[in-house]
């Protein structure tokens, strides 16, 4: 296979993450995680639950085309917490569909996605497509664009708008404290960064 031109999946995380969570098999964590007790008691928390949501809906869509799921299911995947107003957050959630975006055009990605309990609407930003699934039962709206070998995805339009701003010139990726962290912690189930910086704001 011919190389390809790929982005570090923390280009995508816009400035100033409370936290970030990092796994290099989404699917393989999320099961492992979801199959825990401890876990049957934290998603009762709001805060939990949030974040499970999230992964949830990404994971009914990956898993709702086996073909697709394939090149995902097993890909790595970022997670992060973001400030979003007085006590209100919401996450970004990233993952690297390495050669995926270069066999499918990015709207025909998307569309291989979206299960019947989606709806599919398009608008654009900056002359950049946003894919925006709406779930016909709870009404939510999952965000998400694609750019090289990443897919991110946000409910919130101000966070799915900042990663794409942050993408070119990332934040997050080239900070020298993450980075020097990041490359001295691998493996495990998952890698959580906590940004004391943010908490102590």
């Amino acid at each position: 296979l011919k190389p390809y031109d790929k982005l570090d999946i923390a280009n995508a995380i816009p400035g100033k993450p409370v936290f970030i969570i990092e796994t290099d098999n989404s699917y393989e964590a999320w099961k492992k995680l979801t199959s825990n007790e401890v876990w049957g008691s934290l998603k009762k928390h709001p805060f939990f639950s949030s974040i499970g949501k999230g992964i949830d809906m990404l994971d009914t869509i990956v898993q709702s085309k086996e073909n697709i799921s394939k090149y995902i299911g097993s890909r790595s995947m970022l997670i992060s917490m973001h400030i979003t107003g007085k006590s209100t957050y919401d996450f970004i959630y990233a993952i690297d569909i390495r050669r995926v975006s270069k066999l499918l055009a990015a709207q025909d990605f998307i569309e291989g996605m979206v299960a019947d309990k989606f709806k599919l609407k398009i608008r654009k930003y900056n002359d950049v497509s946003v894919f925006m699934l709406v779930d016909t039962a709870s009404k939510k709206t999952l965000q998400m664009y694609l750019k090289q070998n990443l897919l991110v995805a946000s409910y919130n339009q101000k966070l799915i708008e900042a990663s794409m701003d942050h993408i070119a010139k990332p934040y997050v990726a080239t900070d020298a404290h993450f980075t020097s962290i990041r490359d001295k912690v691998k493996g495990g189930l998952f890698r959580i960064y906590i940004n004391y910086a943010q908490l102590d704001d």
